[in-house]
């Protein structure tokens, strides 16, 4: 079932964690590669999430992007690495989803990596503010038939004065970075 606007018109840490064990569908070439998604982060709007609140006092674009209309796409680069994001949030709110691993379904393919997830799904600037509500996007999820164990853990990056328990990991999931940075 595909997900809608109703999904990512929530909470960007609800979301994050139910969209863990969705299907991540990438239309290519007329077809449809899809891939598990094993590992998220979630943003939440700078006056709960100290991370965010450093970010958006240091670039005003951060604040506007996580504000745009949920089920939005941004992907930046950082280190020449492209990262894939989905805007998520309630009204008058702010919050985004970070992608950072899947595992493919269909095909075969390393999806360990926020950058070999972009790389092979060809995932870039060129989809920013597109959404993720239909098949004829080229791009969307589905919610999976099956249920999964989540686990959390502090994000990747983050100093961790401004650090929460905002990454979700699929608990099954055969290649985790929870244990190269399992807090």
């Amino acid at each position: 079932m595909l997900l809608t606007l109703d999904f990512f018109e929530r909470n960007a840490e609800i979301v994050a964690r139910e969209l863990v064990g969705c299907t991540l569908v990438r239309k290519i070439d007329g077809k449809e590669l899809r891939c598990l998604v094993e590992e998220v982060e979630a943003y939440l709007d700078e006056s709960r999430d100290p991370a965010v609140s450093y970010k958006t006092s240091r670039n005003k674009r951060w604040r506007e992007i996580v504000r745009l209309p949920p089920g939005s796409i941004y992907v930046y680069s950082v280190f020449g690495n492209k990262l894939f994001n989905i805007v998520a949030h309630e009204k008058n709110s702010a919050g985004m989803v970070f992608i950072r691993r899947c595992r493919a379904l269909n095909f075969s393919a390393d999806l360990s990596t926020p950058s070999k997830v972009t790389s092979f799904l060809k995932i870039d600037e060129s989809l920013n503010f597109k959404r993720v509500l239909s098949r004829e996007s080229g791009i969307f999820f589905e919610r999976s038939e099956r249920s999964y164990r989540v686990k959390s853990y502090m994000r990747i990056g983050i100093k961790k004065e401004y650090n929460l328990k905002l990454r979700f990991v699929l608990s099954e999931s055969r290649t985790s970075t929870s244990l190269l940075f399992p807090r």
